[in-house]
């Protein structure tokens, strides 16, 4: 087992089991993830909800482009696609 898996399972906080199971599951499989949540949405976008959050992450996921990855900057893109800011000319 990797490094990382193994600093990340079995810390014995109940709250980290689903991301626990995450981890060796792909470990498993010699697959890696980067979990992008409704939390770093908001970091790039305060003002939004969760449930707004939520469809910025939705339509990322839909129009991914493995060529050039999920970035912060993607995030913000994406909310200003579906939520422009006041003031927003673009």
């Amino acid at each position: 087992m990797s490094p990382s898996v193994t600093g990340s399972v079995g810390r014995g906080n109940p709250a980290d089991a689903p991301a626990d199971e995450l981890a060796l599951l792909l470990a498993n499989r010699r697959q890696i993830a980067h979990i992008w949540s409704v939390e770093d949405v908001r970091d790039v976008r305060p003002d939004l909800d969760d449930e707004q959050a939520w469809s910025v992450l939705q339509l990322i996921d839909d129009q991914k482009d493995a060529t050039q990855g999920i970035t912060w900057e993607t995030l913000a893109v994406a909310a200003a696609v579906l939520y422009p800011e006041e003031g927003d000319s673009s």
